[in-house]
């Protein structure tokens, strides 16, 4: 395949692990997810996808999941607790959910 059509994203987990980890969210457990990284990493390989076909409708889609994620994070402070430490430092205290 010619130089620039391939991509390499995260691999995603089976469906049933997906789940499970949604059903551990809802029970209000700690999961390892990062769902903002997965939005982000969807978003761009979704992006390549639409610059290889000419797609200007996906690409210009493809901005408003991350610009959502963005707002949240901007203005009401709710985020991953990875971003979290990376903001205020490893001392800081997140709630589940």
């Amino acid at each position: 395949m010619p130089i620039g059509l391939n991509i390499k994203l995260m691999q995603l987990p089976r469906t049933d692990t997906i789940m499970w980890h949604y059903r551990e969210w809802q029970n209000r457990h700690k999961t390892l997810m990062d769902p903002i990284a997965s939005i982000f990493a969807w978003m761009r390989g979704l992006l390549h996808r639409a610059k290889l076909d000419g797609n200007d409708a996906l690409r210009e889609w493809c901005h408003d999941p991350e610009a959502a994620c963005v707002e949240v994070i901007d203005r009401d402070g709710v985020m991953t607790k990875d971003l979290a430490v990376m903001i205020h430092g490893k001392g800081c205290r997140g709630s589940i959910g």
